[in-house]
Order: structure tokens, then C-alpha cells, then sequence
């Protein structure tokens, strides 16, 4: 929201400022998945800022945010893991493990639900998964 306002700001020098924001931001980004989130909100106030800044200064600063929040974003896979997909993964791997009474069934689902939000939130740390996932 900070930024938003900031490049929605009639004064250039702090349309320049979030722009020097922006570009510091994605350049620390380990994670492309990270920026997509932003990117619909962020993309056209940066291209705005670029398009009507009269300072060439400042309107090179926001085509260097434009680029690096572009470059930022690429190479992103978005797609999201649903818990019957982590089901599936979880049966597959157990092979004929995998029990067919309600027991299994009730915790297998609990556990794909779990797995799948991790997942789809990017937490892949094993201390995170073991304390979250440990009863199995």
C-alpha cells in the first residue's frame, strides 16, 4: 500500500524513491514465485511512473525498476498443488503400504491437506515439515 501511494504521488521525487524501492526489493528476491503477488499491482504504476515522469533521472530510475521487477517475475511456475494431487503423490509412494481402512484414509487426507499448503506456500524446510507432519 506504501508504494502504491508513493507511485500514485504527484511529486516525482517520491515516485523516484519507491521506483529505487522497487528496484532494491526484486534484486533481493531469492524466489521468483515471490514477486507474482505484486506484480499486477506494481507493473502499471511502475510503467506509469516511466511513461509520464518529466525528470530523465528519475524516469531512468523507474525503466530500471520496470526491468528488474520484470526480470524478477520470469521463470515462474505458479502451478498450485491441490491436497487430492498430494493425496495421490502420498498413496503412490506408500505403494501397497497404503491401507485402504478408514484410519489411513482419515490421516492420509490430513496429511495431503497439509502437504499441499506447504507447498503452495513455498515452505520446504524439513524442521517445518517434521514438526507440522511428525506424527506419522
Amino acid at each position: 500500500p506504501v508504494l502504491s501511494r508513493g507511485l500514485n504521488d504527484k511529486v516525482e521525487e517520491v515516485k523516484r524513491t519507491c521506483c529505487l524501492i522497487v528496484d532494491n526489493m526484486c534484486k533481493v528476491v531469492e524466489d521468483p514465485a515471490a514477486v507474482v503477488p505484486i506484480m499486477p499491482r506494481l507493473e502499471p504504476l511502475v510503467r506509469a511512473a516511466c511513461e509520464k515522469m518529466a525528470n530523465p533521472e528519475a524516469r531512468n530510475m523507474a525503466d530500471r525498476a520496470l526491468n528488474t521487477l520484470q526480470k524478477a517475475a520470469q521463470g515462474v511456475e505458479t502451478r498450485e498443488v491441490t491436497p487430492e494431487d498430494a493425496l495421490n503423490l502420498i498413496k503412490a509412494a506408500l505403494g501397497d503400504k497404503a491401507s485402504g481402512d478408514e484410519a489411513f484414509e482419515v490421516t492420509a487426507k490430513h496429511i495431503a491437506s497439509l502437504a499441499a499448503m506447504a507447498t503452495n506456500m513455498r515452505s520446504f524446510d524439513s524442521a517445518a515439515w517434521k514438526s507440522s507432519v511428525g506424527f506419522v
